[in-house]
């Protein structure tokens, strides 16, 4: 039985699947996962949310919180990795006017915001650990204590942690404490990386490349290309990847608008069945209708001289067999 906020849709050369929030699936694991974000949206435990880079995990922390009593209030995200060291305690607990140079005016802080709302804490795992303990206090007590502050004040904040790293083997390696992570980990949800999941590009897509205002169509074989490509960036390395080639094409995204985009953003082409690499086919093709002209083809493709002649030298692509000054 579908659930109501689960939406089916269709996707490129038909592939069927459905969508909740901003997030899509056309797998049967995937489609369980949504009814998992809705159930545990509906409850007040913190949840751990687990998946690579790119995946997708704030837009998981968003549905969480969309679909919870909490939905009123503002979500608020706080990248533990990119708070400088000396900032941490005032950036999640706030702090009074004067607690330390620079500190002109009060702030609430990451907890204050999100007072009876959801706070989603992206990269926990990156804390430092002199605030690991605190952060633990104030989960265990709802309570928090500005910097400058002596007195403590009640907050309702509901946590959605993320992680791209194991926390279990940073919790056996003595960086990051035992019962933190635990207080994190209620409930706990996993994305599967985009390369084990390859027709939601058939639905990723048109979703993005409509979230572009981008016209243009895709052909059939850059679908497969995109298939075949391993994606250790994911869903954000496809929107990337998307954005550079769509600027390029006419009317429709072909493989080697693809390719080009690959090469520009010095990304080698890694496919998830095999040592294959089209890229070098790329270049190859290109140097062959440039008359074997080296130099041209290099501008053309806006490839380092460096690259183009080291894979030159390892025989990863090829010269035609009738060749034109290359300089």
């Amino acid at each position: 039985m579908t659930h109501s906020a689960i939406k089916s849709l269709t996707g490129l050369g038909g592939v069927s699947g459905w969508q909740l929030g901003r997030m899509v699936t056309s797998t049967r694991q995937g489609y369980e996962l949504f009814e998992r974000v809705l159930k545990y949206a509906q409850l007040d435990h913190s949840v751990l949310i687990i998946g690579e880079s790119g995946v997708g995990k704030e837009l998981m922390s968003r549905a969480i919180h969309d679909f919870s009593r909490r939905r009123t209030r503002t979500l608020v995200s706080l990248n533990c990795s990119a708070l400088p060291s000396t900032l941490v305690e005032s950036q999640l607990f706030g702090h009074l006017r004067g607690a330390f140079t620079g500190a002109t005016s009060n702030s609430p802080g990451a907890f204050g915001s999100a007072d009876g709302s959801t706070l989603f804490m992206d990269e926990v795992g990156d804390l430092p650990a002199d605030i690991q303990p605190k952060l633990l206090r104030a989960l265990e007590s709802n309570e928090i204590t500005a910097v400058g502050s002596s007195h403590a004040r009640a907050v309702d904040v509901r946590i959605v942690a993320a992680t791209n790293r194991g926390l279990e083997s940073l919790v056996d390696d003595g960086q990051f404490r035992a019962d933190l992570f635990y207080r994190l980990q209620v409930l706990e949800l996993e994305i599967s990386p985009l390369r084990s999941r390859p027709q939601d590009i058939c639905l990723l897509v048109p979703i993005i490349l409509g979230a572009l205002n981008c016209r243009a169509g895709i052909d059939r074989e850059a679908i497969e290309f995109l298939q075949m490509y391993d994606w250790p960036g994911n869903v954000r390395e496809l929107k990337n990847l998307l954005i550079r080639a769509s600027v390029d094409c006419i009317h429709r995204i072909r493989v080697g608008d693809l390719q080009r985009a690959m090469l520009s953003a010095r990304r080698p082409f890694r496919t998830r069945r095999g040592p294959r690499d089209r890229a070098y086919d790329y270049v190859t093709d290109e140097l062959k209708q440039n008359g074997g002209n080296q130099k041209l083809t290099i501008e053309r493709l806006g490839l380092p001289r460096t690259t183009f002649y080291r894979w030159l030298k390892e025989g990863k692509i090829h010269r035609p067999l009738c060749v034109d000054a290359h300089e």
